[in-house]
């Protein structure tokens, strides 16, 4: 019996160890088996045409969205399509249509009954009719009546909504004069913050892991022939003086050809390259659990705690 109870275990903890090993892979796959992608656009006069694809797994996972205009975005896993934007666009178009036409029905439907209805009152009308002109009396002795405190209640009324204009305005002036301030506070606050050697340090690191993320996303091939044109020459020339100071960065294969007699944007460009998720989170995480950080956030929620306390004294 205890034999068999063994052997038992045994099968559970190889099945439980063997799908914990699978998680470990699939996990380790995510983590440093890179995303491949690719940026294929065009800009011509007749319109714009752009198409981007990525892969993972050696093409287990594809995605593809498609410009110009409604555009479509694809899923697809192996061999199977698991998302497709467009036959989704064209169901909920087929279902508008449908909601169309029933609102479309029943707006008929109410429209006859209210013909039906407008028949009814105009033959209740034609049979007889109270005339109304039995509660003129009435009304008349009622004004006559309304006359003499009709002055008195109005100069009430005169007073009573200039005072509550004067008192909204009052208020409306402190609350203008206390935004006022808490705003000059908090600019001193902060600049005595950024001028902190501590804050400075973690600017300048978080600044170096953000440039380690765009040099590992950026395009590996980047091929471009663009003709550009501003409104104006002397924006052309200033973007063509950049472009002349980011050649080397671009490569050899980015051409730009300034235009200076229109404003136009022509051209086509391709670009690809790959994304591995363990860098972007390796580079995050070192920033959000430095020290540095923790001793900012720190320093910030005692501002704002601060101020909580000072609006609670000012309000009791």
């Amino acid at each position: 019996m205890l034999a068999v109870v063994l052997k038992i275990l045994y099968v559970i903890g190889m099945i439980l160890l063997s799908i914990l090993g699978i998680l470990l892979i699939l996990l380790l796959l995510v983590l440093f088996f890179p995303v491949f992608y690719r940026i294929d656009g065009r800009k011509k006069p007749d319109g714009l045409y752009a198409c981007v694809r990525a892969h993972w797994l050696f093409g287990l996972v594809r995605v593809k969205f498609a410009y110009p205009d409604p555009g479509s975005l694809t899923v697809r896993l192996l061999f199977f399509k698991a998302f497709d934007s467009s036959s989704q666009k064209a169901s909920e178009n087929t279902t508008e249509k449908k909601n169309l036409s029933l609102v479309s029905n029943d707006a008929g439907g109410d429209m006859r009954g209210g013909e039906k209805d407008e028949e009814k009152e105009s033959c209740s009308r034609d049979n007889g009719s109270i005339p109304a002109d039995s509660n003129i009396s009435s009304e008349n002795n009622d004004a006559d009546c309304g006359e003499i405190s009709g002055d008195e209640t109005n100069g009430k009324k005169l007073f009573s909504g200039l005072y509550a204009k004067y008192k909204k305005l009052e208020y409306t002036i402190e609350k203008f004069y206390d935004k006022i301030k808490g705003i000059f506070e908090n600019i001193d606050f902060y600049r005595r913050l950024l001028d902190e050697e501590n804050t400075r340090a973690l600017l300048r690191y978080a600044f170096l892991r953000i440039c380690r993320i765009l040099k590992s996303i950026r395009p590996r091939r980047l091929k471009a022939d663009i003709v550009f044109g501003a409104a104006t020459p002397d924006v052309t020339g200033y973007v063509y003086g950049i472009y002349g100071m980011l050649t080397p960065s671009l490569g050899q294969s980015f051409y730009l050809v300034p235009d200076f007699t229109r404003q136009v944007l022509e051209g086509e460009l391709y670009a690809s390259g790959h994304i591995t998720v363990f860098t972007i989170l390796i580079n995050s995480a070192m920033v959000l659990f430095d020290r540095r950080l923790r001793i900012l956030l720190r320093k910030l929620k005692k501002h704002s705690s601060g101020k909580n306390k000072d609006r609670d004294k000012t309000q009791d």
